[in-house]
């Protein structure tokens, strides 16, 4: 996850980071993955900002608090129908197959 940090920012120094840029970061992990990963891994980037500033590391506000976050679509699995199922089974290793 910081590696795409590290790739969306390059060598921009924290002090430069503002709202606008972690709004974009935020929309950019979201394109890539789900509204609810961007928030799960945009919440340890807020937290990143916070040490850092308890620790006297840095000395801005965290540009993540002014980030408007979407609220995740509750998970509902799909099971699969028989038709799946039967074309799912052949590839099976033998040991996962019911016996």
């Amino acid at each position: 996850m910081f590696n795409r940090f590290r790739e969306h920012f390059g060598k921009t120094k924290l002090a430069d980071i503002n709202p606008l840029n972690m709004t974009q970061f935020y929309h950019q992990i979201a394109a890539r993955t789900s509204y609810s990963t961007a928030n799960r891994q945009f919440s340890v980037v807020s937290k990143f900002f916070t040490e850092l500033k308890k620790w006297g590391l840095y000395f801005g506000e965290n540009p993540c608090i002014a980030v408007n976050k979407k609220i995740a679509e509750p998970f509902e699995p799909h099971p699969l129908s028989k038709e799946e199922i039967a074309k799912f089974m052949p590839h099976l290793a033998d040991y996962i197959k019911p016996a």
